[in-house]
């Protein structure tokens, strides 16, 4: 358990009424914790090329090999970890005094670009106290009783964030309300067709791979 503060800062955790709900906040605010300086290490490391000198590896490389994670998904965190501390350290400070967690910095990094990066920084301010205004002052007024309100009224601010996130963009690349809307929805039919198509495809290899192995069943049969 941590003998440090926590990202509820104001909150007294001797009033959670219960060992095991303290430490969950206590492991919430150490995952997050954790999760800046792992960004800072991996930063480092690929400047470094330490791990290319020592094991002829990139850094997503070795750190999938070592860590028994798929190679996309260490890429896909280094490359977050890299545009986090090289184009919003102002979230980056944020997630490592715990006021948004990962999954705040994951959504934040999808939304910019190579060309809408700097205005997307620009708004970090106003979406890092929107993350974190709903929840750090409910906890502070509600009660365990009222805790059915706390987490409509969190997700109702975590909503927020998003529309908050969907109408810098709006603003970013000078889209109309409707244009907005419109590639939004030609965006998630666009994946339905997709992820149809993969769904047909891996069906499609299904059926060969049966007919292969009756055929090869009847073939023994026939010759044994």
């Amino acid at each position: 358990m941590l003998s440090g503060g926590h990202f509820l800062a104001s909150h007294d955790l001797t009033t959670e009424g219960s060992p095991a709900l303290t430490e969950l906040i206590d492991l919430e605010a150490q995952r997050r914790r954790i999760d800046h300086r792992q960004a800072v290490l991996l930063t480092e490391v690929a400047a470094s090329g330490v791990c290319d000198i020592e094991h002829g590896h990139t850094t997503p490389m070795w750190l999938a090999d070592r860590t028994q994670q798929s190679p996309h998904a260490c890429r896909s965190r280094m490359n977050t970890a890299a545009r986090l501390h090289r184009r919003y350290p102002q979230l980056a400070e944020a997630l490592k005094t715990g006021r948004v967690g990962w999954q705040h910095v994951k959504v934040i990094d999808s939304a910019g670009n190579d060309r809408n990066w700097q205005d997307l920084a620009d708004l970090l301010p106003g979406l890092i106290d929107l993350s974190a205004l709903v929840s750090l002052f409910l906890t502070n007024v509600l009660t365990l009783e009222e805790m059915m309100i706390s987490f409509t009224l969190v997700s109702i601010g975590s909503v927020l964030m998003f529309a908050y996130t969907f109408i810098g963009l709006i603003a970013v690349h000078e889209y109309s309300f409707g244009a907005a809307i419109g590639s939004l929805l030609l965006t998630v039919v666009a994946m339905m067709i997709i992820v149809f198509i993969l769904m047909l495809l891996f069906t499609l290899a299904a059926d060969v791979i049966d007919f292969v192995r009756v055929v090869y069943k009847e073939l023994m049969l026939k010759f044994a």
